[in-house]
């Protein structure tokens, strides 16, 4: 029997009738040796008391409650309560398969990695139907974090998906000067660490869509900055470093989306300021993303068509894109 300690941790808000599900595909996996850490982040539905339900039905589950202070804090909160010798980041909402801890365990010890990924499966409903295996690749060096911004070979942006060791968060805290699009940069932090890890396109992260979550919302102003300096922050980190195309072509690439996310609703002067800053940039970089061979094609004829043909490109960003108007 595999003893190794995993800490799930789970930041939980306002989860509603999809927490149950989420805790009983822990409850379920096939590596015995776990241990579950609710962080109830000031819900204010029914989500505290099924938290307390579960850890009083099962000692392996324990719940802290404190006053809502964002998703960052709440996994900082359960990073510290966490035992194990590997860490796993789960949503609330989301579901994992049985075999899910036993598979990324196994893959980060073959490859003898400190993290190991796979990709998510999105769906709706009860739970995702079963998925094919794939096979892994090993990442090492700057790969890792390349591989990371390009969401390439299953490592994707977000914490969730991922096993990671512990040695890895020693004095490591969770970014919390922002809210939105935080788990991105807590990974460029963390990746930053990693000699070795391994990934598979395996998608077997259960990532629940529910239109009513913060993910299916079209962000406002705050929330588009926020992905402003996430995507600053690693640009600049990365300056003068293997990965500074990487990051180039990634920074452009978030500043379509945010263009793109603002030209979909409706017009708004609280979007003005956020919104002149991200097209100056757009086209101050047009000649250098033409020539990058790290943007797609669509990417470099979307950063012409917002310079140079925006009512046509504002038309299609609202026809075409989820949430247009």
């Amino acid at each position: 029997m595999n003893k190794t300690l995993i800490s799930l941790i789970i930041p939980v808000y306002n989860a509603g009738p999809w927490l149950a599900p989420c805790l009983a595909s822990v409850t379920a996996q096939t590596h015995p040796a776990w241990e579950c850490i609710l962080v109830d982040d000031g819900s204010t539905d029914q989500s505290p008391a099924a938290c307390d339900e579960a850890a009083a039905a099962d000692s392996r589950f324990r719940v802290i409650h404190q006053a809502n202070a964002g998703p960052a804090a709440a996994r900082q909160t359960g990073l510290e309560a966490a035992r194990g010798e590997w860490l796993c980041f789960v949503d609330g909402d989301d579901w994992l398969p049985p075999e899910y801890l036993t598979r990324l365990l196994a893959l980060a010890r073959e490859r003898e990695a400190t993290v190991a990924a796979c990709a998510m499966c999105r769906f709706t409903g009860e739970r995702p139907t079963p998925a094919p295996d794939a096979p892994a690749v090993t990442l090492t060096g700057d790969g890792i974090r390349a591989a990371l911004l390009q969401q390439a070979q299953g490592m994707n942006w977000g914490l969730c998906s991922k096993l990671y060791h512990r040695s890895l968060f020693e004095g490591f805290r969770f970014p919390t000067q922002v809210r939105h699009n935080e788990d991105l940069l807590a990974n460029w932090q963390l990746l930053a660490r990693c000699e070795r890890a391994a990934a598979t396109q395996w998608p077997g992260y259960g990532y629940r869509q529910v239109d009513t979550s913060a993910s299916h919302r079209l962000p406002g102003p705050a929330q588009l900055a926020d992905h402003l300096a996430v995507a600053d922050a690693i640009l600049a980190d990365a300056a003068g470093t293997g990965l500074e195309s990487a990051a180039w072509a990634f920074h452009y690439e978030k500043l379509l989306f945010i263009d793109s996310m603002v030209l979909r609703q409706p017009a708004s002067p609280d979007f003005a300021p956020l919104h002149s800053d991200v097209r100056r940039r757009l086209r101050v970089g047009l000649g250098r993303a033409l020539t990058c061979r790290g943007l797609a094609a669509w990417l470099k004829a979307a950063g012409l068509l917002t310079l140079c043909a925006r009512p046509l490109y504002r038309a299609l960003c609202r026809r075409c894109l989820p949430g247009g108007v």
